[in-house]
Parts: C-alpha cells; structure tokens; sequence
C-alpha cells in the first residue's frame, strides 16, 4: 500500500505545472544551437566561395597614343560570370618613372547584364597634364564584394596591363 502512494505521489511531482508551457521550454531549449548552427554554416558557405564574379579577356586604350592633359578610354573585356558589386581602381605607370599616378577616385563598377558573354567595358579617363611623355602602363583592380564577408576581404581581380604612349601636353 505504500508503494502505491509513493509512486502516486512522484507522478503528481514530475508532471510540469502548466502542460501548455512544455513546447516553449522545447523552443527555448533548442533555439539556441539551432541559430548557432545556421550561422556557422552561412559563414563556412560565404567564407569559401571564393570564385571571381568575372573573367578579365584583355584590357586595350584607345587612342594607344595620347597627349598629356586629355582624355582616352580603357576597353575592358570580359565575361561575366555572377553579378557582384565592386570597386575599380585604375593607374597609369610611366616607364621612365615608375611610380604610379592614381586616374580620378575610386569609381563604383557596374557589369552588363548578360551572363556568359564576352563584353566590353569603357571607363574614359583623364591623362594628367603634368604626367611625364613616353610609354605608359595603364593598370586596373577590381575589389567585388559578392557577401558580407567580402567588404573586409574582397575578391580582388586584377587586369593585364595595357601599354599607351603619352605625349606631351600641347601648348596653347
């Protein structure tokens, strides 16, 4: 007989207070390392996925001699692969020089549409009138952002060179 007591009694005791409380004590048991483990998964995901949102086919200015103080314009031909946000930094390298000259700011990238496809890029820049006559390097760098994880290590790209003469301002 009182061995049914004691075990009436512990089932009276571990029954939970309030029955309809039970799912969210499971909710909030298990939410936790549930989003734990959807965040660690999204970063692993967005950590390697390394793959650049173009392919660079060559880069070529026209005109491939300019005057010191005027404005040519970079053909960047690529192929398209993903859309992705990003920066362009272009610069002209003298050979004679050295030394890099940064052509305008940082400029916002856009990318044609098509995906697949071979296109051509024209960024128009502008030759500094005091940049020093003869054969030129024009250099570009694409940093794309394609993820959060992106805007502190961008995907970077960068660009053949192409060659240009520069020539001497012209006297006005």
């Amino acid at each position: 007989m009182v061995g049914r007591k004691v075990k009436a009694a512990a089932k009276r005791h571990t029954a939970p207070a309030f029955p309809a409380q039970e799912p969210l004590h499971w909710v909030i048991a298990h939410a936790p390392p549930a989003i734990a483990a959807i965040a660690v998964a999204t970063f692993v995901i967005i950590a390697f996925d390394p793959r650049p949102p173009v392919e660079i086919e060559s880069v070529k200015i026209n005109p491939e001699t300019v005057r010191a103080g005027e404005n040519a314009t970079a053909e960047i031909r690529v192929k398209v692969l993903r859309d992705c946000g990003g920066h362009l930094t272009r610069t002209l390298v003298s050979e004679a020089e050295g030394h890099p000259t940064q052509l305008y700011d940082v400029v916002k990238s856009t990318l044609p549409a098509d995906h697949g496809k071979i296109q051509t890029i024209e960024r128009p820049f502008h030759v500094p009138s005091g940049f020093s006559r003869g054969p030129a390097v024009f250099r570009s760098k694409i940093a794309f952002h394609c993820n959060p994880l992106n805007e502190w290590w961008p995907i970077t790209i960068t660009a053949p060179d192409a060659r240009v003469v520069i020539e001497a301002a012209s006297k006005k």
